[in-house]
């Protein structure tokens, strides 16, 4: 999978978009604040379903971010044109200490946070906030519906 980030210049500060590749004809387009995925439309050549779940309610909780702390946040999603009924998602994250970001690469740079996640369904996720990136990257999964999986960085390329 390739992992494209990019600033959205004319959304708030702190948005942007990010573009999962699995493959040529299979990726998914995100609007992403932090840990919150704002907006998000699932692409493929293979199906004619081209949804996009867009927001329409945030709650956050956040104790302190630093080693210890805790952020949580549910959001509802709706479907647009609005023809399913509306998503939840949500994560509730247990703060780990700050490291240097190059551990997941050497082209990553700053500081990572390592985050400890539980999903709403209970499946968990944990990985690294980079600071630098403003994005969250899981590196290990488990969930009910698709097993185990682990993610590493094999490259980095940061255009400023």
């Amino acid at each position: 999978m390739v992992i494209s980030i990019q600033p959205i210049q004319s959304s708030p500060e702190g948005v942007l978009r990010v573009r999962e590749t699995h493959s040529p004809d299979f990726y998914v387009d995100r609007e992403m604040q932090g840990l919150v995925q704002l907006k998000s439309k699932i692409n493929s050549s293979r199906s004619e379903n081209r949804s996009v779940y867009v927001t329409q309610a945030l709650t956050i909780k956040a104790s302190e971010w630093r080693e210890g702390g805790e952020v949580s946040f549910v959001t509802e999603s709706a479907n647009t044109p609005g023809q399913d009924k509306p998503i939840h998602f949500g994560l509730n994250c247990k703060v780990g200490p700050a490291v240097n970001a190059n551990i997941l690469n050497s082209g990553l740079p700053d500081q990572a946070r390592l985050l400890d996640c539980t999903r709403l369904n209970g499946d968990s996720a944990k990985g690294y906030y980079i600071e630098a990136l403003g994005y969250f990257l899981p590196t290990h999964e488990e969930g009910k519906s698709f097993g185990t999986s682990d993610t590493t960085v094999d490259s980095v390329t940061i255009e400023r």
